[in-house]
């Protein structure tokens, strides 16, 4: 119950000053933004979590270590494949994606800076959802309790803060600096307790790769593809980028593309894991 109050603080307390602090208009821009940033992020990553949470819970009763370590990592990496792919397709993409939605160049334009950075903060906060559920399911509540109470009686003063001084984008920054914080000691206090030797893979296979390939692929993709190319050619090539960038993510995600490969032809399988099904 307290983690889900402090968690509607975490993510509604913005709303509520950002009402009183900024003009109609912009904060109109800003719930959009949060929207679009947010929406997809949640959809990605919340039914891998929800998921995780029963495997992580019977593997912690029956104390198969090793299969508990096997299952954080492949659900960590998912989430990254999934969530690092759609983020990176937002941030390198954003304007052309909200010109399609809403078919306002204008507001487009005026929205998709607020997109790019909210989308980077949705990133960091859906990486913590696997370990989060790994806590529950080892019934540990209390880290998750003191790290979200520091975050809300941080978040108001920042707020006060950044707002008046740089409007709609100061509040998005803020959210991004919040998440970047259970990166980096929320990371650090879960690994120690739970799972002491995982802590610099899970960094390196299962976040830093993937979000490199997708932010590579997606790059690659903005520079070669031309502007204004008609509604229907927009969704055509914004498609392909997301596909290209998917792609990249899971084959530099070891256990996801190794589990993909149980899903191809044999004669694939060398391509895409790198070994021989001989």
């Amino acid at each position: 119950m307290v983690i889900t109050i402090l968690s509607l603080l975490l993510t509604q307390t913005d709303k509520i000053l950002l009402s009183r602090l900024l003009p109609l208009e912009e904060f109109a821009h800003y719930n959009m933004a949060w929207v679009v940033a947010t929406g997809l992020c949640i959809m990605l990553a919340g039914p891998i979590s929800s998921a995780l949470y029963p495997r992580f819970t019977e593997l912690t009763t029956r104390g198969d270590v090793l299969a508990l370590r096997a299952v954080y990592h492949q659900g960590a990496q998912l989430v990254t494949v999934l969530m690092g792919a759609a983020v990176a397709v937002l941030i390198l993409f954003g304007e052309r994606v909200l010109r399609l939605w809403s078919a306002d160049p204008l507001l487009a334009h005026q929205v998709a800076p607020l997109v790019e950075v909210l989308a980077l903060g949705s990133l960091l906060n859906g990486l913590m959802n696997v370990p989060y559920q790994f806590q529950l399911a080892n019934g540990w509540t209390t880290l998750t309790i003191k790290v979200n109470s520091i975050a809300v009686a941080v978040l108001v003063p920042a707020l006060l803060w950044a707002v008046p001084k740089y409007g709609a984008i100061g509040a998005a920054w803020v959210w991004v600096t919040l998440n970047s914080g259970y990166i980096v000691f929320d990371i650090y206090f879960f690994h120690r307790r739970l799972l002491p030797t995982e802590k610099w893979r899970w960094y390196w296979q299962d976040v830093f790769l993937p979000l490199v390939a997708a932010t590579t692929a997606a790059g690659l993709c903005r520079w070669a593809i031309p502007e204004n190319l008609g509604r229907f050619g927009e969704f055509g090539v914004l498609f392909i980028s997301t596909v290209c960038v998917l792609m990249a993510a899971t084959l530099a995600a070891p256990l996801v593309r190794h589990q993909l490969a149980r899903y191809v032809p044999d004669r694939f399988k060398l391509i895409i894991t790198g070994y021989s099904v001989e």
